[in-house]
């Protein structure tokens, strides 16, 4: 039986965070930075991704019935699903090279309070740095927090059904390696992230939290986890994201120091084999830096 966290005091203290960092309730955007805003990442040859299958995992493995399918369409698709009676949209990016006979990962990537799935897809594009070795997909958040669209917290609740159809269906419909089901999104989305690594740890391989709290209650499972908070972050106060940061470290087993990178990104030494934890300072805002879509897949598509 699944154990169930503590959802009303996840969503209390959400909206207490939001409550006192923010300067005022307005809906954020996916705040990226100057270079990511200008496009992205680069995908040059010069930087070459190669998507190896992860390390030890207890999770499921292996291919989905989607395997051997040929797909009735490639690229940006924009659809609906229904989920407890309420037609709910998504943006779901499949690489134009889709090989049905390959395995691909399959990442969620969630928006923060009040922007939408187009919005997020079109400013972050993580799809661009995957080099086709993953589909990505973008959910639309529909639950009102601070008068704005973002994400329901609790465990039992529509959105991780949302995130339970949507793996479903996917799965499916398309070539998804099991091993390779992860997670990432920014601040709101990012608390969304942080709560399906915790209690759908038997099914979502790593999880990329940028800008977010700790994830609440018990977990299930393990996953890796890559993180990212500016220490000028006027929404989610940078301690928070530390908070968040030592979550994975102690679920992971991890110690207290690591190397550190050209980015601010130290990744922890003595973690459990195949669950890392890595944490990124920087030192703008309430942003996502440009280094991170590449650094994410980096450690996504590596194999953690």
């Amino acid at each position: 039986m699944r154990r169930r966290g503590s959802a009303s005091a996840a969503l209390a203290f959400s909206t207490l965070l939001f409550a006192c960092e923010a300067s005022s309730p307005a809906p954020e955007g996916p705040a990226l930075d100057a270079a990511a805003a200008d496009g992205g990442v680069s995908t040059d040859a010069a930087a070459p991704v190669d998507a190896q299958r992860p390390a030890p995992f207890v999770g499921p493995t292996g291919m989905t019935a989607g395997c051997g399918t040929v797909p009735t369409a490639r690229g940006v698709l924009d659809r609906t699903l229904t989920v407890r009676g309420a037609a709910r949209r998504y943006r779901a990016v499949v690489p134009e090279t889709y090989d049905e006979t390959v395995p691909h990962a399959l990442v969620f990537a969630f928006h923060g309070l009040g922007d939408s799935a187009e919005n997020f897809q079109a400013a972050l594009r993580f799809e661009t740095v995957t080099a086709g070795e993953a589909i990505v997909v973008y959910p639309h958040g529909v639950f009102s927090t601070l008068g704005a669209n973002g994400w329901d917290l609790d465990p039992e609740g529509p959105d991780f059904e949302l995130f339970d159809t949507l793996l479903g269906a996917l799965s499916d419909e398309f070539c998804v390696d099991r091993a390779r089901v992860q997670v990432l999104g920014f601040s709101y989305g990012g608390f969304m992230t942080n709560a399906l690594g915790c209690h759908r740890g038997e099914v979502v391989r790593a999880v990329a939290p940028m800008a977010a709290t700790p994830p609440m209650g018990a977990c299930v499972g393990q996953v890796a986890a890559w993180l990212v908070h500016g220490e000028a972050d006027a929404v989610v106060a940078y301690p928070v994201g530390t908070r968040a940061r030592d979550r994975w470290r102690i679920e992971n087993g991890c110690g207290n120091d690591g190397a550190t990178d050209a980015n601010g990104c130290t990744a922890y030494d003595g973690c459990d084999p195949g669950y890392p934890v890595v944490f990124c300072s920087h030192p703008g805002g309430h942003t996502v830096p440009s280094f991170a879509p590449r650094a994410i897949w980096e450690f996504f598509g590596h194999g953690p």
